[in-house]
């Protein structure tokens, strides 16, 4: 009978830039689905709160891709954005997990709290 041992490289391989392309499992996967959801969230309320016409997007760059392409320039450049996030915080934390790590949670925590902020926008009417 074979038992299989696991060795140093079964627990936690050295993740290289070509770990990007191949099946391996990427870090960050929950973090990353926050921020996918967090901006879900914030399509939606931006949508709501300037569909109603008493708000403007803050965000100038935002804004001015709201105003050139729509609501949906809008949501392909909030989705670029949480794309181009998420790949650097990957590419970093090949180098320096901890620092990846902390981009992945600064863009989490950014995120929640514009989302909580247009939440109590919408609230307030």
């Amino acid at each position: 009978m074979n038992s299989h041992r696991p060795s140093a490289t079964d627990e936690d391989p050295k993740p290289s830039l070509s770990s990007l392309f191949t099946n391996q499992r990427l870090p960050f996967a929950f973090e990353t689905l926050l921020l996918i959801a967090l901006s879900a969230a914030d399509v939606i309320l931006t949508h709501r709160l300037i569909g109603g016409g008493r708000h403007v997007e803050a965000n100038p760059i935002a804004n001015w891709v709201l105003t050139t392409a729509g609501m949906r320039g809008m949501v392909i450049y909030k989705f670029i954005m949480i794309a181009i996030i998420c790949t650097l915080a990957q590419i970093i934390a090949i180098y320096r997990k901890p620092a990846g790590l902390l981009v992945m949670w600064i863009g989490v925590i950014a995120h929640g709290l514009v989302v909580m902020y247009s939440i109590f926008q919408v609230l307030a009417g």
